[in-house]
């Protein structure tokens, strides 16, 4: 249901719908035993209809890092419910993506202000850095 109408017209069969909830395999290499995977399933968050909140307070989670593509709309979303769940959300900007390159500091902005900092990957691996 959710690929008709953004594959309509498109030759998007099941295998591709498949591979399109995959993980690169330069991120499969990095999972390790343990590390859980979830879809949004076009829901604008992984906060519903996942396991995705369940497995946060197990393992005592706070902070979430999001990247991803659909800035403005899956991380936007993600960061704002995360948020509106008591954990404190980064989005790592140089990570992210709109559709619309002109809409793309419009997303920073309003995340950056409202739900979450939005931080560049060098700065987010400095910050770990310091934890070392």
């Amino acid at each position: 249901m959710q690929y008709e109408s953004r594959v309509e017209g498109l030759n998007f069969d099941e295998a591709k719908k498949k591979a399109d909830h995959e993980l690169v395999d330069e991120l499969k290499a990095l999972v390790q035993p343990g590390d859980l995977e979830f879809n949004e399933l076009a829901l604008q968050t992984a906060f519903v209809g996942t396991q995705l909140p369940l497995e946060l307070s197990r393992k005592k989670i706070e902070v979430i890092v999001l990247t991803s593509i659909h800035l403005d709309w899956c991380i936007e979303g993600n960061a704002r419910a995360a948020r509106d769940n008591g954990y404190l959300p980064i989005v790592i900007g140089d990570a992210t993506a709109t559709q619309k390159p002109e809409q793309q500091a419009a997303a920073y902005d309003r995340i950056n202000n409202f739900f979450a900092p939005v931080i560049s990957a060098d700065t987010f691996v400095s910050l770990l850095n310091q934890r070392a």
